[in-house]
């Protein structure tokens, strides 16, 4: 770490500090920006997804009635 943070011209605490803020996956591995971004679109799908069928469970609630 220490010859990572001196190329970066970055003090190795501060480095540290990055690792432990990274997004990791349930194997602990590191998720990359492209990744996050596919994870991000995927859950708005399914958001949706869930949000449409909650509205169908309603309307077909109400007809049984």
């Amino acid at each position: 770490m220490s010859s990572v943070a001196k190329s970066l011209g970055v003090n190795p605490k501060n480095i540290y500090n990055w690792m432990e803020k990274s997004v990791k996956n349930e194997k602990g591995e590191i998720i990359t920006d492209s990744e996050y971004t596919r994870i991000k679109k995927e859950l708005k799908e399914v958001r949706l997804e869930r949000d449409i069928l909650k509205k169908a469970v309603a309307i077909f609630s109400k007809q049984q009635k």
